[in-house]
């Protein structure tokens, strides 16, 4: 997985992408229900790890809801 992230990362930064470059507004990723919270939230397709960070890199914001803790690890992928 490390890879796979520094990869996708990498391939980012090197085109300099910014807000205003990315493809899609907004990335609704899959969302477990783990926490009630999350009931509401629209879950989008579970995706194969390199796919999924690709689409993330897509998108200009990234719904990236609250589990269990606060924390998630969305939150630091999307950055």
């Amino acid at each position: 997985y490390r890879e796979i992230f520094l990869n996708t990362t990498t391939t980012t930064m090197m085109r300099n992408q910014t807000k205003n470059d990315k493809e899609n507004a907004i990335f609704a990723g899959y969302i477990s229900r783990t926490s009630t919270k999350r009931n509401e939230i629209p879950s989008g397709p579970k995706l194969p790890y390199a796919d999924y960070l690709k689409e993330i890199a897509k998108a200009s914001y990234v719904i990236s809801p609250d589990g269990d803790h606060p924390d998630c690890h969305r939150h630091y992928e999307s950055l």
